[in-house]
């Protein structure tokens, strides 16, 4: 029965929601009651969620509050510290952006999971005992996105993508209502795409884009945390956002 809640929770919020922020798969984690020996390298260990965000760089209400949906399951496990998981993001493939509004449609490939984003999440995890300090995760994301825009005649061109990040987590203190520590995760990515496709979306010509996210994650009940986000790029002004992240797993 539990699964089959579980199952209907995960179908409602896949098919409801349209935006994602950035958490990786060991921030998910963090969020819920699992037995940490179990959730780290259990070979079936998995988690579903939702988080809604808004975006504090300003613009229209409506487009800045935006929610969407994570889906995550460990997929391999060689030791205690080290695992790879495979993470969903699911949100609207076509943005909300305007049509001549170059800069949040770059945005949208920016952001780690605006749009459809499949990765595998290879994890290494080193747990400690000190007061502030409780886990330090590296991990290195490799994975597809795509994102989708109207043209100026509402025909829809689609970009495909290959990501690839290399980022650090860390673990924090020990929150005196949750019991749960914060994270605080940094990550660089490279995006590469078509120069040809990418030309005929933002008239000009460019493979690959570069960005720097910062997230923390700050426990506050089980399965639920506040976020704060922070994006930086060359091709636009930095992005800060908030918002609320619930978890469920196994």
């Amino acid at each position: 029965m539990k699964n089959f809640k579980n199952l209907v929770l995960f179908i409602f919020i896949l098919f409801t929601v349209q935006y994602l922020g950035s958490i990786t798969p060991k921030g998910a984690l963090n969020l819920t009651d699992s037995d940490s020996k179990a959730k780290d390298i259990g070979p079936k260990n998995w988690a579903i969620g939702v988080q809604a965000y808004y975006d504090l760089s300003g613009g229209q209400f409506a487009e800045n509050f935006q929610a969407s949906a994570l889906a995550l399951l460990e997929t391999f496990s060689i030791s205690d510290e080290f695992n790879i998981f495979f993470m969903g993001n699911l949100s609207s493939v076509i943005g909300n952006s305007s049509k001549e509004d170059i800069i949040d449609k770059i945005k949208e490939i920016q952001q780690t999971s605006q749009g459809i984003n499949l990765a595998f999440y290879p994890h290494w995890y080193k747990t400690f005992t000190t007061k502030l300090l409780k886990s330090i995760t590296i991990y290195t994301p490799i994975g597809w996105k795509l994102n989708a825009f109207k043209n100026d005649v509402d025909i829809i061109q689609y970009l495909h993508q290959f990501n690839g990040s290399i980022g650090i987590e860390f673990a924090l203190l020990e929150g005196s209502i949750s019991k749960k520590p914060i994270t605080i995760s940094i990550e660089g990515k490279l995006t590469k795409f078509s120069k040809t496709k990418y030309e005929s979306i933002f008239g000009e010509q460019k493979s690959s884009l570069t960005s720097l996210e910062i997230t923390a994650v700050i426990p506050i009940l089980n399965g639920c945390g506040i976020a704060v986000n922070y994006l930086n790029s060359k091709e636009i002004d930095p992005i800060f956002s908030v918002g609320l992240i619930i978890v469920n797993s196994n």
